[in-house]
């Protein structure tokens, strides 16, 4: 009974020792790839080689549709990596900057394949609420633009998502006319 008892002990022994010892022997050159993917390392190891930076999209024109509450604009955005990269999603709450009030929300609909080197147009939608609407006529009546804040921005790129704290401020944004 007690020879039973200690082959099933080292059975689970060996059921949980040997696929961490196996995982451990196949990246022994390398144990950061078992955290960190091997794209990430080499989209960091390109840029930094490179010494590219990553701009940000610049800013080409917008559209309103006030019957859908929604503003279309158009960036674009320069791959300066060595890499083709895809953007599978992106989207930021808006908030205006002077008094911290929501205003709705910015994504993109659809992926963005970005080549290296090649230059892409993004289209990005904003979709305002009617607290927006409401906001725009008291607090900001008579004004043509607005500051905001891109908050809570997540962003997929190639499958690699990052969230991040950091709020991104844009200046004399046109306020729509509603």
């Amino acid at each position: 009974m007690q020879a039973l008892a200690l082959l099933l002990i080292l059975i689970n022994v060996g059921a949980i020792v040997g696929p961490v010892a196996g995982v451990a022997i196949i990246y022994r050159d390398n144990l950061s790839e078992i955290v960190v993917p091997p794209e990430v390392t080499t989209l960091v190891e390109t840029t930094a080689q490179a010494g590219s930076q990553i701009w940000l999209p610049q800013f080409v024109n917008y559209t309103y549709d006030a019957a859908a509450k929604t503003v279309t604009v158009l960036f674009n955005f320069s791959n300066p990596v060595n890499l083709n990269v895809t953007i599978n999603s992106l989207s930021a709450d808006v908030i205006c900057s002077e008094h911290r009030i929501s205003l709705g929300y910015v994504g993109i609909a659809n992926p963005v394949e970005v080549t290296k080197d090649v230059t892409v147009y993004i289209k990005a939608v904003f979709v305002w609420t009617s607290e927006a609407e409401a906001h725009f006529m008291t607090e900001h009546a008579g004004e043509s633009t607005i500051n905001i804040s891109l908050e809570n921005i997540i962003v997929d790129i190639s499958g690699i998502t990052v969230e991040t704290p950091i709020s991104y401020d844009v200046s004399y944004i046109p306020i729509p006319q509603v």
